[in-house]
């Protein structure tokens, strides 16, 4: 773990911590989600939320390192991954997925782009309001001769690890800006952990809400349970290899009569055939194959969607294959819910 060494005078070098974040009232309120035809829009409650986070953790990451003296944005793993911007950025970027949380807002790429230009924004912005603190500090007739530039200049080529013993390094000159390109970019990129990951949840555009996903909600048998079978055994292999195929073509055959229930609207049929595999569950799970029945679910008008995946092997050798999706119509799920045990 290495962190830059920022302790130094403003007449040595200027301080690089970031600091605030610009104002969202220039953003349109229908920034949409990559123009989705379905989909409720993030509006400007979406990007005033990831506004306040980052003031906030603007706010307290000058605190931490100016009034506490405690390094944070400038931690790097292994001299080159910057944690500390990413997680500082993480921390910034994070009301933007808590207000399409709140709202429903789908996020899409043109939401994803906004969050990252709004990022660099607010890092170049903290620079700029930190350099005029700093002006503050220099008697006014000299202020003319320290512009923002200079400043900017001066910060990133005083760029230095800190060495073991807790005193400045050899500052980096013209490569601190290869530095500062690294700690610009860990922020902005880090402030698109949380929308990322919520841009990859299911979304029922019926009630513009995100849904919630139950992994394992039923598996079915694909497979045998492994058994251990010398490979000089040649008859013995090809028995069980002719007995896998046979058990994997059943449960494909049993996850096509899930699909055929759904799409005749038979609710009772799905709940029949969950019920009846509920109670080998745990049995099935140890199968060399087996098909897990994922649901997908909205909370309000109880439909969603059941995807049917393959999986072989267990642990690390674990592979998963995707074998169908079928969506669900309004009240399907309450339906199958109410007749499973």
């Amino acid at each position: 773990m290495s962190t830059f060494d920022e302790d130094r005078s403003p007449d040595e070098s200027f301080s690089a911590t970031p600091e605030a974040e610009p104002s969202a009232e220039s953003f349109d309120s229908t920034l949409d989600a990559e123009q989705h035809s379905t989909g409720k829009q993030p509006g400007l409650f979406v990007i005033a939320s990831g506004v306040v986070t980052a003031l906030a953790s603007l706010a307290l990451l000058y605190y931490l390192e100016h009034i506490k003296g405690w390094t944070v944005i400038g931690y790097y793993w292994n001299f080159v991954i910057p944690i500390g911007a990413i997680g500082v950025g993480l921390c910034a970027g994070s009301g933007y997925g808590i207000g399409s949380w709140l709202t429903g807002a789908r996020i899409g790429r043109t939401l994803l782009i906004t969050v990252l230009v709004l990022q660099i924004l607010s890092y170049f912005a903290a620079q700029y309001i930190e350099y005029l603190m700093v002006l503050e500090q220099i008697p006014e007739e000299f202020r003319h001769e320290h512009s923002f530039f200079t400043y900017f200049d001066s910060v990133t080529r005083a760029f230095a690890f800190q060495q073991e013993g807790g005193g400045p390094g050899q500052a980096f000159g013209a490569w601190g800006y290869g530095m500062r390109f690294l700690e610009a970019a860990g922020f902005a990129l880090g402030g698109l952990i949380v929308p990322g990951i919520l841009a990859t949840n299911p979304y029922c555009t019926t009630c513009n809400r995100y849904m919630s996903t139950k992994s394992q909600y039923a598996v079915l048998p694909a497979g045998v349970e492994p058994r251990k079978i010398k490979k000089r055994d040649k008859e013995a292999l090809a028995a069980y290899e002719a007995e896998q195929a046979a058990a994997l073509a059943e449960g494909m055959k049993l996850a096509e009569k899930v699909g055929e229930a759904i799409s005749a609207d038979d609710p009772a049929g799905v709940a029949q055939i969950l019920n009846e595999q509920q109670p080998q569950k745990s049995k099935n799970e140890k199968q060399l194959r087996r098909i897990h029945l994922n649901l997908q679910h909205c909370s309000v008008c109880a439909g969603g969607k059941f995807v049917a995946q393959l999986v072989e092997g267990h642990g690390k050798e674990q592979k998963v294959g995707a074998i169908a999706e079928w969506d669900l119509p309004e009240g399907f799920v309450t339906q199958i819910e109410s007749t499973t045990t």
